[in-house]
């Protein structure tokens, strides 16, 4: 029990020394902008994240390849106010890049790395929704980020897992060309969003999305190839899963 208790204590001073944030940018008190990142990054399985660098800016929201000078990931965000919900889908989607190690390499498969993170917006929103029910400060907002996740959704063009492979084939150039076409990276993510909620554990996988470096030009086969032969045994099975849906076998 003492363990335990230990712990408790532990674990928030931990989460905080990883999560540095830049308090001038934001116009909210810091406090409130850290529990609700923290909420964020708890939404995941993954835990061992990096030293993070928060700040707000209009360039944002983006994560910066260039670290801090204390070496900390440098995650922009383009929210100042209370308006968490924004919040929370921003920070899900640059947290699913830290996690996927992301990289300054060729840029012709990075539209998959986009969607996983799109995904990660919708997952956390909708995740917490739930989770905060009972929440003393944020229980009475979770309908808004049910909502916030629902508005987007149904923006979306309407892509399931079965269709997942004509419509990425349909636009393969343009997304082979601009990782970032939203409406796109949108439609894919609502798709992919049903295999993370069954088993969040399929997170773990993008650890290893860009252990090593993709080569220009490497095509989508060959990029899931490499991403599965880096994965460990345990998260082969969901990574040939995904490849399934964009590149069925015939």
């Amino acid at each position: 029990m003492r363990v335990f208790l230990i712990l408790l204590l532990v674990l928030p001073t931990f989460l905080r020394a990883q999560l540095r944030i830049d308090p001038k940018r934001f116009a909210i008190p810091e406090s409130e902008i850290r529990e609700v990142l923290e909420l964020t990054i708890a939404a995941f399985p993954k835990g061992d994240l990096p030293p993070l660098f928060v700040t707000s800016s209009p360039d944002g929201p983006i994560t910066l390849f260039d670290r801090s000078a204390r070496g900390e990931v440098i995650i922009k965000l383009d929210v100042r106010e209370r308006y968490w919900a924004q919040m929370i889908y921003q920070f899900a989607h640059e947290l699913a890049h830290v996690q996927a190690n992301f990289r300054p390499d060729a840029r012709d498969n990075k539209w998959f790395e986009e969607t996983l993170c799109e995904t990660a917006s919708l997952y956390a929103l909708r995740k917490l929704s739930i989770s905060l029910r009972d929440h003393p400060n944020f229980g009475s907002y979770r309908h808004h980020l049910h909502d916030y996740a629902q508005k987007i959704i149904a923006n979306r063009e309407k892509v399931d897992l079965k269709t997942l492979s004509a419509f990425y084939q349909k636009h393969e150039a343009t997304l082979r060309k601009n990782a970032t076409e939203r409406p796109l990276n949108g439609a894919m993510a609502v798709a992919l969003l049903s295999l993370f909620e069954s088993d969040p554990s399929h997170w773990n996988s993008l650890d290893t999305l860009n252990k090593t470096p993709a080569k220009k030009g490497l095509p989508l086969s060959g990029y899931f190839k490499k991403w599965h032969d880096d994965t460990s045994a345990p998260q082969r099975p969901f990574v040939q899963k995904a490849k399934s849906y964009f590149l069925p076998e015939k």
